[in-house]
């Protein structure tokens, strides 16, 4: 299965499996919040608070205007998306995390589960947004990537989660790999362009 692309540039760019990672598509307004039970191609069956533009955040959302706590109300939150992948196939999957304002660190865990299984654990001890990063792999069906909040911290107050992203690895490489390219090549571009401009402006002094 590749859903890749090439811009119009040349630039390889690999293709994002997940439907709104960001929690753009909720509609919640600036300064506010919501519960949803489904978010884009996110759904769960304990709700998904989704945060508007400037709600209760020093620094707002780090993708877009939204952004989701993990802790609707005081049941257990857990919040999914099921993606088709490819058999043995390594995903990179990521997403920014920040505490809570005026909360302790207990009570922002953050758990990622692949099918069903617990892949890693991220507990923010901060407002800044940070990126976490976990590799997983395809089974060939629709696979499940999900949000937990951790048991006992169930308070109604919990991370903030944001620009969610499943990519497959080897695709995230040759992304990495044709913007550097492109990088060194508008280098070489723009040090020409400079040395032209530099012989040109001597040669007029000298005539």
């Amino acid at each position: 299965m590749s859903n890749d692309k090439t811009t119009s540039s040349g630039g390889f760019v690999a293709q994002e499996l997940l439907v709104d990672g960001s929690f753009e598509s909720a509609n919640v307004g600036a300064n506010t919040w919501s519960h949803f039970a489904k978010v884009g191609g996110w759904q769960s069956d304990t709700g998904i608070e989704v945060w508007g533009k400037d709600f209760n955040t020093p620094h707002g959302a780090s993708d877009g205007d939204k952004l989701m706590e993990l802790d609707y109300d005081t049941g257990a939150s857990k919040v999914w998306q099921d993606v088709k992948t490819d058999k043995g196939t390594e995903y990179t999957f990521s997403f920014d995390a920040s505490e809570r304002v005026n909360t302790s660190a207990a009570t922002n865990t953050i758990q990622v589960y692949w099918n069903n299984k617990l892949v890693g654990t991220v507990t923010p001890t901060s407002t800044d947004w940070v990126k976490s990063t976990f590799k997983v792999v395809g089974t060939g069906g629709n696979d499940r990537i999900e949000f937990r909040e951790l048991g006992g911290q169930n308070d109604s107050y919990g991370g903030l989660i944001d620009n969610v992203s499943l990519k497959s690895t080897s695709d995230l490489e040759k992304q990495n790999e044709a913007a550097k390219e492109a990088a060194e090549k508008a280098a070489k571009e723009a040090a020409k362009e400079a040395a032209d401009k530099a012989a040109a402006e001597k040669a007029e002094g000298s005539g």
